[in-house]
């Protein structure tokens, strides 16, 4: 049926275009040219523009020259016109011209003077707006801040309007499942802190929160999308930075980051690379009520002390575009992560049942490693000067985890007397490849009506082990579970139409519709393959200038992590473990949205229907007192959120930023206890965020930056309120190439959750304090060679290549 569905689209898409480009070229009359300086060489991305030769000399059509200077300019109604041309580094350049009936008017060849002032010594001292409010976006301009420099790309996430950052999850406006893009490459979609923190925030140039997707996404991305853009030189010639960074809190750390593009006529390249290692504290409690049944039988205490667990990361990606000329552009990219993690602690715990009482001490040492390398490979044909377009994108990832654990538990008597030791070793390697080809095609016919399209595969393998052994008589003695070696595969099959109208200058719509067929199968006994087709609308009205709307609704599907079917059980300590489910059914999210933006102003409402809602939850062994992190489906899932962002200007010197999220969520479930009888959890819950930037003489400039987040759950946990304060302050010299930075984070050290559970039979409280505050200090140097015209980096466009839903 997939491949029904993908050779009928593909055939629609090529007589669409076939039509489309019919219709241009035998009902339009068109204006070409080439622009070239006065050494007879063509000038690249001049800025041409078609006007009313009239008092207003309203603005009719516009287009920019390619790789041979050409331009052309499409239906173009017979009349007199004002030709004007602009490019960096030479002079304007205006024509009056008459266009009749005749179907093609060449202006031949535009010479454009070179200035005589020497732009190399102009300083551009404007700066971006940091936060922009588009109808389904949001973007954070991070190159704008001093926050960012030293920061990793994790920590940057949770400064952005409307997003939440808690337990190594990210949120969109109360959402899970938020789909993170960088650089046109997917991210995994669960625990993503390991990975983003080995990204460093100097090389972030934005982020885009796109709150309301269209079908040009996958599906699967139910929470949003985030997409994050490096730094790339946006001119011709070379350039090139350096930076390093050392922070201490109750640990050190440090490391160092560079990069490097190159963009000529033909070719772009682009590399950036970093590398940090931290030392850090996790110290905390974990206290639980025992219970038989409904019955309490007992208490359990267990205190965690890992002081010194050690964390490097390493960080590369490189890219290079080659321009064969000025329709057609090839590329390929390389990118690679390694996270590395080593803990030793000790784990204390305190068991009290009756008259018992039982002491148990652990040494733990946790071992993990990841290693993510990512090729890409990817094609674009332009069709004409309107923008219409074909991308072939294919990637292959290969993904590795190695996590050991050891861990040496002592019983002690009521006199802490050693009365017996035991020793258990677990390995738990994971190996995933992932093949992606995608086709995306969009047809222009005019900057109000155009189509989008494509068709897209991806196939999933893994091969997971567990092996657990029991140290007796001198030996290591295995474990046979039965299951210490299983597989897994996922095939996803995908076609998108999406069309965009303006209608008038008020009003204009984006209506898509996706269709994904799945097939998957875990373990030899559990497959299972689906259609579902997915609808998304948005309908925007522009009251004036200043004050738009729109309304909209998107079907969407959230899959489980791969981690989370696998039912290893890998233990966090010797009390508590984590096993995957096999079982887990995907869920469905219907969503509704009003957006209001007034100027920088936004109101965002949204409203979210979820069945079969993917929660996390402990189960409770009483034998063995062990708790067991797990995920389930439970009935349905309920959210209200409202999204309010207010830029503020209070001084000259002073911008700010506010933020002010309100939710309400319910969610139904079975009862532990009694299957039978269907449970509810509701709660009103608020987050408030605010970026303040300000800018001294002497280039010297300062941000401070808080958030709040009142208390909320997610599944059966309960997450306690926290906050946090930072604080930057920057000096710029050596004719802006050089900074100094200095910060702090979490300056009151309140960031650090309380998690609680407070359903029948797992009761418990947990609080886990790492090393947030620190202090840091960064230095970078920016390096540049000459440039003259802007770059021709192929730039990601729309759903690229992904790595699917990784678990780290």
């Amino acid at each position: 049926m997939t491949k029904i569905i993908s050779c009928s689209f593909l055939k629609f898409l090529l007589c669409v275009a076939l039509a489309g480009y019919s219709t241009l070229t035998h009902a339009q009359q068109m204006i070409s040219g080439q622009v070239i300086d006065n050494e007879n060489s063509p000038v690249i991305y001049a800025t041409i523009q078609l006007k009313k030769d009239s008092a207003t000399f309203k603005l009719i059509q516009g287009a920019i020259t390619g790789l041979t200077g050409d331009f052309q300019l499409q239906k173009i109604k017979p009349g007199n016109y004002l030709l004007e041309v602009n490019a960096m580094g030479y002079g304007s350049y205006h024509q009056k011209i008459a266009v009749d009936n005749q179907q093609t008017l060449n202006l031949s060849k535009i010479i454009l003077k070179v200035n005589s002032k020497d732009l190399r010594e102009v300083v551009i001292s404007a700066k971006k707006k940091l936060i922009v409010q588009k109808p389904d976006r949001i973007i954070m301009n991070v190159d704008q801040s001093i926050l960012a420099a030293g920061n990793d790309l994790f920590s940057i996430l949770a400064m952005a309007p409307s997003l939440q950052v808690t337990n190594g999850q990210v949120r969109m406006l109360g959402k899970s499942n938020v789909l993170i893009i960088l650089d046109g490459k997917r991210l995994p979609g669960t625990s993503l802190e390991s990975i983003l923190s080995a990204i460093p925030g100097d090389l972030i140039d934005r982020i885009e929160i796109i709150t309301n997707p269209s079908s040009k996404y996958d599906a699967n991305a139910s929470g949003g999308v985030i997409e994050i853009y490096t730094k790339k030189n946006k001119t011709a010639g070379w350039y090139a930075s350096v930076g390093g960074n050392g922070s201490v809190g109750k640990r050190s750390g440090g490391g160092g980051n560079g990069s490097f593009n190159l963009s000529t006529k033909k070719i772009d390249f682009t590399t950036n690379a970093s590398y940090s290692q931290k030392t850090q504290v996790e110290q905390g409690y974990q206290n639980r009520d025992l219970y038989k049944g409904a019955d309490k039988i007992g208490d359990f205490k267990q205190d965690v002390d890992f002081s010194d667990n050690k964390v490097k990361n390493t960080y590369l990606n490189t890219g290079l575009s080659y321009h064969i000329n000025n329709k057609n552009t090839i590329g390929a990219e390389f990118g690679f992560t390694k996270v590395t993690y080593n803990g030793l602690g000790d784990v204390n715990s305190q068991i009290s049942i009756v008259d018992q009482r039982l002491l148990t001490s652990s040494r733990n040492n946790i071992k993990y490693a990841a290693d993510l390398f990512n090729y890409n490979l990817k094609y674009k044909a332009d069709f004409d000067s309107l923008g219409s377009n074909l991308i072939i994108l294919g990637s292959y990832v290969k993904y590795k985890n190695d996590k050991t654990q050891i861990f040496e538990q002592s019983q002690l008597d009521q006199n802490s007397n050693t009365t017996t030791n035991s020793k258990i070793r677990n390995f738990a390697p994971a190996d995933f490849n992932i093949y992606t080809l995608s086709a995306d095609y969009t047809k222009m016919w005019s900057k109000e009506l155009f189509l989008e399209g494509g068709v897209k595969y991806t196939y999933t393998s893994n091969q997971s082990k567990q092996i657990t052994d029991n140290f007796s008589n001198s030996t290591w003695n295995t474990n046979d579970d039965g299951i210490s070696e299983i597989g897994y595969y996922e095939k996803v099959s995908a076609a998108y139409l999406n069309l965009n109208y303006v209608l008038s200058q008020k009003t204009s719509f984006q209506a898509g519709i996706r269709g994904e067929n799945t097939s998957f199968g875990v373990i030899n006994n559990i497959h299972d393959s689906y259609f579902r087709l997915f609808p998304n609308l948005r309908l925007d009205y522009k009251w004036n200038t200043d004050f738009s709307s729109s309304i909209g609704y998107a079907r969407n599907i959230s899959r489980p992590a791969y981690e989370k079917l696998i039912p290893f059980e890998l233990y966090i300590d010797n009390y508590t473990t984590q096993r995957g489910n096999p079982l887990l059914k995907p869920e469905y999210a219907n969503s509704f949205f009003l957006n209001q933006i007034y100027k920088d102003y936004s109101l965002r409402v949204g409203y979210t229907i979820t069945n079969d809602a993917i929660s996390d939850l402990y189960l409770y062994d009483p034998a063995s007192l062990r708790f067991t992190a797990t995920q389930m489906n439970f009935l349905k899932s309920h959210l209200l959120s409202a999204s309010l962002d207010v830029p503020l200007k209070l001084t000259s010197r002073w911008n700010a930023n506010i933020g002010i999220n309100g939710f309400y969520k319910d969610l139904k479930f079975p009862s532990a206890l009694n299957p039978a009888i269907v449970m509810k959890k509701s709660k009103y819950y608020y987050t408030v965020s605010a970026y303040n930037a300000f800018s001294f003489k002497h280039n010297w400039s300062a941000e401070l930056n808080f958030y709040y987040y009142s208390s909320f759950f997610d599944g059966l946990y309960d997450i306690g309120g926290f906050s946090d304060l930072s604080a930057g302050i920057k000096k710029t010299f050596w004719k802006n190439r050089a900074s100094l930075k200095f910060d702090v984070s979490d300056i009151f050290y309140d960031s650090n959750m309380i998690v609680r559970t407070n359903e029948l039979p797992t009761i418990s409280t947990s609080v886990i304090k790492r090393d947030t505050r620190r202090f840091r200090v960064t230095f970078r140097y920016n390096f540049s060679g000459k440039r003259n015209v802007k770059s021709k980096i192929l730039k990601n466009n729309g759903n690229d290549p992904e790595l699917s839903r990784l678990g780290i």
